[in-house]
């Protein structure tokens, strides 16, 4: 800033000027200072101790040597966020560069923010599967698939490949990929088709833009209004199944509550913070491990035949129904809605799936891998113990155990009934209960 005549002088404004400045303040120096209150800026040439030589910055006609008249009216201000940013500032006035003035130097050393490429993770749009045309798309496809596959003798595993490629396709060729967009959910394809003609025709055809933009209004109006009404019915259909958890983020989404809470602060056992991705890696191992350690775990195959009735067909379609939508899918990017899709009367091929794997025990590779995701207890947590873990695995996998769980409950109902006793359902808050079961104990025990 120049060519102001503003003198601040050596005077000491805090948060402004420091006392290192040149002259004495005059009426304009008021005003600059003001001015630099105003808008939290800090005059750099006032930061650092200088010889008188190295602030001046013009010097009057009527300098002399025996009348030195040499002035400060030059500056340079800075935001006062940056003010440690600035490690000299001087003038120099032996320089050359045609002017009566005298260039004022800054020198500043500023951190710069790393960019880092964002990660694109592409999920499967589901939420799209509620268009009629998708869905019956997706219907068509998946139920094709099982009819190929009534009577396959082929593996387990071989079975499991063919239906994770099945819905991959689905994934790609019918439902697409989510977009992070910053339009109305209510927002659909026929008004953003009909926004894209009226950017069209802006130019060419004012009384058809008029037209056309009084149409998308009344479009919006209207699918502004039934989502919100669809959102209402759902939020009754939770609230009658008294599913508090869906009904209170259903809430959450509709009035914007979500909080966002620090996950990036891990420490060690040590209390040492955690920096690097390795590192925080490498301790979320070490306590995995050690959370699903069991010493006293022996694995030992009993021979002789141990299963129970085969899984029935009514089984797998109460499964299917029961089974809660909305849900993250595992590493096989399989949603339970897809499989929602298929048709009772080719269940049998579902079914017929399971048994395999109920007979024989051997399960596919891709059911034993799951996805650890950490949800924080507290919003400042920070130790290992302070998060909680959620294992996202397979949905055909958890549809799988739903069955086990239905059939187990039934026989243990049915039993206690026949035996005149008590069912005892006991529900003990310890922690980590479920990570640490000893199975070998409890199978000993049922067999008992």
């Amino acid at each position: 800033m120049g060519d102001l005549n503003a003198k601040v002088g050596s005077g000491e404004v805090p948060g402004v000027i420091k006392p290192y400045g040149l002259g004495v303040r005059n009426e304009r120096g008021e005003s600059f200072i003001e001015f630099c209150q105003e808008h939290e800026l800090v005059v750099t040439n006032t930061l650092f101790k200088h010889h008188p030589r190295r602030l001046y910055t013009w010097t009057s006609p009527a300098h002399t040597p025996d009348h030195i008249v040499r002035n400060q009216i030059d500056y340079i201000a800075i935001n006062s966020r940056f003010k440690n940013s600035i490690k000299s500032a001087q003038t120099y006035p032996g320089a050359d560069i045609n002017s009566d003035h005298n260039p004022v130097v800054v020198k500043m050393c500023y951190n710069l923010k790393k960019l880092r490429k964002t990660k694109i993770i592409c999920r499967p749009d589901i939420r799209s599967i509620k268009h009629p045309d998708k869905r019956v798309k997706a219907s068509n496809a998946i139920n094709r698939w099982v009819e190929e596959n009534f009577n396959t003798t082929a593996s387990v595993e071989k079975v499991n490949h063919a239906l994770v490629r099945t819905i991959t396709d689905i994934n790609e060729t019918i439902l697409g990929q989510t977009h992070h967009n910053k339009r109305q959910q209510w927002m659909e394809g026929e008004i953003l088709d009909l926004m894209e003609e009226r950017r069209l025709i802006k130019k060419f055809d004012p009384h058809a833009y008029n037209a056309l933009n009084k149409l998308i209004r009344r479009k919006i109006r209207a699918a502004r209004s039934k989502f919100y009404e669809d959102k209402c019915v759902r939020l009754e259909e939770l609230n009658t199944k008294h599913d508090s958890f869906n009904l209170h983020k259903e809430i959450k989404e509709m009035a914007g509550l979500r909080k966002r809470t620090n996950r990036n602060t891990l420490v060690d056992d040590s209390g040492n913070v955690l920096l690097d991705i390795e590192s925080k890696k490498s301790t979320w191992k070490l306590y995995v491990e050690e959370m699903f350690a069991d010493a006293t775990r022996r694995i030992t195959v009993t021979p002789g035949n141990e299963t129970g009735p085969p899984i029935l067909r009514a089984e797998v379609v109460k499964a299917l129904k029961r089974a809660k939508t909305g849900k993250s899918p595992g590493p096989d990017q399989i949603h339970v809605e897809i499989l929602q899709l298929i048709e009772e009367h080719l269940v049998d091929a579902v079914t017929n799936f399971f048994n395999c794997i109920y007979a024989t025990g051997i399960m596919p590779k891709d059911w034993l891998i799951s996805t650890f995701i950490t949800l924080p207890k507290k919003p400042t947590a920070k130790k290992c113990t302070e998060y909680r873990t959620i294992s996202l695995m397979s949905q055909v996998l958890k549809l799988f155990l739903s069955i086990i769980h239905l059939f187990s409950l039934n026989v243990l109902v049915q039993k206690c009934r026949d035996l005149q006793t008590d069912v005892i359902i006991c529900f003990v808050d310890y922690e980590k209960a479920f990570e640490r079961v000893k199975h070998e104990v409890l199978m000993r025990k049922k067999s008992q």
